[in-house]
């Protein structure tokens, strides 16, 4: 598919209020993304642009699974709850 075709079906189709719409739509663009930001827009892309409402990502098998914004599971973390990593200094 080309990208106006893809831009096209996520106007006249996509969700409008989802992780990853505006995402996909900047890369399309050619601007450039963050880690965060690709991994958004690909779920969105993957979800069918979320045409049927909210979906719940159900694709354990893929890779992105566990970062995926469309997954029930998934561990939120903020910058108060990281766990801290303690080195031994020899």
């Amino acid at each position: 598919m080309d990208r106006e075709r893809i831009l096209k079906d996520i106007e006249e189709i996509g969700g409008k209020a989802y992780a990853g719409r505006t995402q996909l739509i900047s890369h399309l663009e050619n601007k450039r993304l963050t880690q965060r930001q690709a991994i958004q827009a690909f779920c969105y892309e993957c979800q069918g642009y979320c045409a049927d409402g909210r979906p719940e990502c159900g694709r354990e098998i893929c890779p992105l699974h566990q970062f995926s914004p469309f997954n029930p599971r998934r561990e939120k973390r903020g910058a108060r709850s990281k766990k801290k990593i303690l080195v031994d200094v020899l």
